[in-house]
This record gives C-alpha cells, structure tokens and sequence, in this order.
C-alpha cells in the first residue's frame, strides 16, 4: 500500500513540478503583452460605444503602416472611436505607469480623467476627433427625475454599463488566461514530446527515483508556494504602499488587507475602503506595475530551479527514444533528419496517447496539482501508522 502511494505521490510532485513551469511562462507572456491592460481597454471600448452611437463609427487610419499600428495595438479588433477613446482613458498619466496601460479603474476616476481629456490642456494625449465626440457627450444634458433635474448623458450611461462591462471583462481575462495556459501546455508537451505513460512507468518501476520525487515532495510545495504568489501581487503591492503612509489608520488598514491576488482585485477592495484616498490608490497601481516587472525576473529563477530539481530525480522527462530509434535524430544527423525523426515518434500510437494524456493533466492546472500534493502528504502520516500497527500484529 505504502508503495502504491508513494508511486502516486512521485507521479503529482512530477505534475506539480510541469505544471508550475507553465504558470510562470504564462505569467511571464501576460506581463510581457499587458493583457490585463489591453483586456481593460477593450472594456472601456464596450461601455462609450453602449453611451454614444457615434464611438462606434469606425476611425480614419490612413497608409499601409498606420493600419499595420493599429493592428499591433488592438488585433482582431476593429478601430473605432470608443477605441480611440478607451486608448487615451487607460494611457493617461494619472491612471498608467511608464509604457503599459492601465490595469483597473473606478467609475470616478473614469469621470475625472474623461473631463480631463476634454479640458483645454489636458494631461494626456486625445485624438481631435475623439475630443469633439468627448465634448458632446460630456456637454449633452438629459432630464430626469420630477421636477427635471439635468444629468450629464456620460453620468447616465456610466452608471448604467460600468458594472456590466467591467464584470464582463473579468470574465472575458480570465477565459483568455485559461486559453493561454493550455495553448501553452499543448505546445510545451507536443514540442518535447512529455508522455504521462513513460514517466510513471518510470516511477513504478524505479524505487530511487520514485524515492527521490517522494523526497521532493516538500521542496515541490513550497516552490508552487512561490510560484504561486507571483500572481499574487495586490496583496505585496498594498504591503509595499503601507510602509510609506504617514497616517497610521491608513497604513493598518493596507496591512490588514484580505489576501488579494491581482490588482484588478486590489483596486476593487480600495474602492471599498472610505478611508483611502486618490493618492493612495494610484500609489498602488504603480506599485502594482513594479511586482508585476518583478515576477518576471522571479519567473525566469523558478524556471531553473524547477528544472535543476527535476534534474536531480534522473527521471527522463523528455525521452530520448521510442522503441529503437531516437525521437530528436542522432549525432550529427541534419536538421530535416531530426525534423523527420521528430514525426515519426508519433507513429507510436501509445506515445501519442501518453502525449495527449499529459497534455489534458497539465491543463488541470498548477493549483489542482498543488492541492493534490498536499492531502496525498497529509495522508501518508496514517497510513503509515495503520500499515506499522497491521506489521506489528502477530
């Protein structure tokens, strides 16, 4: 029994340990592409096309290279003027730090930087056009209430679709980090050709590396602990601004922060909090930005600490052969001989099955893993007494 679990145990460090290789590269693709950034520009696009039909209408881009811009900016995505617009709002001083967007913004803020973009000098950078459209919105009246009371038609439509779209957008990023983590999965185990079969044929069947793994088990958490929190940047980033605030309230408040794990959820919580002000939450945000700049140089070291830790099992992750010939060509051989080697591993039906496999456990994702790991690591201690006290009964 005790071997059976052991076998289980190697077999989950062993995912645990993939699985974290692909969290930190696909935190490392959405730091280095700003997709929260360009996630909150889309859905600042939704809401001004849903307040003024004429955000809508699509934006003169003129010359090859301008539309070339623009689909680097925003692909798969039409230019409009909301589009314009949605540009300005998440790159205006006041809200983005350095060359990235920003990442999360309150109805208020939104207000406040719009009337900015529309003022006669305005901190941040606005297209002509959008401006005029700006101006109307912001200067158009609506009557409402009896007697009428005249409200601003961009307070009406923020009120009525900033919820909406901002839920939505949420949802929308985390779909596309889902989507990211399994494409990445698809092509780190097709590429490498990681067969789930021959790795735990390997654990089954080897007591040292099953030993060694079932050893690495407590490394293994703590290192998808680290990992792990990478992601967790809200939280590190309020820890960081409460040091600097000269009123205790506040910087008690910031420590005693619930556990936060993106800064869109750390905007969020400031929102909720009466006693924090405007200056503390763009803080924030830029403090937000360095833990985000910072996982990626962590990123790169847990990378090659995972790699090293795998190393030391001797279990063969990557394998060299399928029955007799060599998956990546021999020595020497030509770039189209191990292009042709490469392909025909596949012909292996139950290689390509094992690939398959893999790829479907990698995609459950590094925190299933994780929590696999540690109630397999909390069961042993019984078992293990159960098994010595069935031992010790003549």
């Amino acid at each position: 029994m005790l071997q059976q679990l052991d076998t289980a145990i190697a077999f989950v460090v062993v995912m645990l340990l993939l699985s974290l290789l692909v969290t930190a590269l696909v935190q490392a693709i959405s730091a280095l592409l700003d997709l929260r950034g360009r996630n909150l520009t889309r859905a600042l696009t939704d809401l001004f096309k849903q307040i003024d039909p004429d955000l809508r209408k699509g934006f003169p881009v003129p010359g090859f290279l301008g539309k070339v811009k623009q689909w680097i900016a925003h692909p798969f995505t039409k230019t409009t003027f909301a589009t314009k617009l949605a540009d300005a709002v998440s790159k205006h001083p006041i809200l983005a730090h350095t060359f990235t967007r920003a990442k999360a913004i309150r109805k208020e803020e939104l207000i406040e930087v719009l009337q900015d973009l529309n003022s006669s000098e305005p901190a941040g950078k606005i297209e002509t056009d959008v401006k005029s459209i700006l101006n109307s919105i912001l200067t158009a009246q609506l009557g409402a209430g009896s007697p009428p009371v005249s409200v601003s038609k961009l307070g009406v439509g923020v009120e009525k679709w900033f919820g909406t779209v901002m839920d939505r957008a949420s949802d929308i990023f985390t779909r596309w980090t889902r989507i990211i983590t399994i494409a990445v999965s698809v092509i780190f185990v097709f590429v490498l050709q990681i067969d789930a079969g021959m790795i735990f044929h390997q654990i089954a069947t080897g007591a040292d590396i099953r030993a060694g793994l079932t050893k690495l088990s407590d490394s293994a958490l703590t290192q998808a602990d680290e990992v792990l929190k990478n992601g967790n940047r809200a939280s590190s980033a309020l820890k960081e601004i409460a040091v600097s605030q000269n009123v205790k309230e506040v910087s008690d408040l910031l420590n005693a922060a619930p556990p936060l794990v993106t800064c869109a959820e750390g905007q969020s919580w400031l929102q909720t909090q009466k006693s924090v002000t405007a200056d503390v939450r763009s803080n924030f945000q830029e403090a937000c930005e360095r833990q985000t700049v910072a996982a990626l140089g962590k990123s790169e070291d847990q990378l090659h600490t995972i790699r090293r830790e795998l190393a030391e099992t001797q279990l063969k992750i990557v394998p060299d052969r399928i029955g007799n010939a060599a998956v990546f060509g021999e020595t020497g051989d030509s770039l189209s001989n191990r292009a042709t080697a490469w392909v025909r591993a596949y012909r292996s039906s139950s290689h390509l099955l094992g690939t398959l496999t893999m790829i479907v456990l990698l995609s459950l994702g590094a925190p299933f893993w994780y929590n696999a790991l540690k109630q397999l690591s909390n069961l042993k201690p019984s078992i293990t007494q159960k098994v010595d006290k069935e031992t010790a009964t003549p």
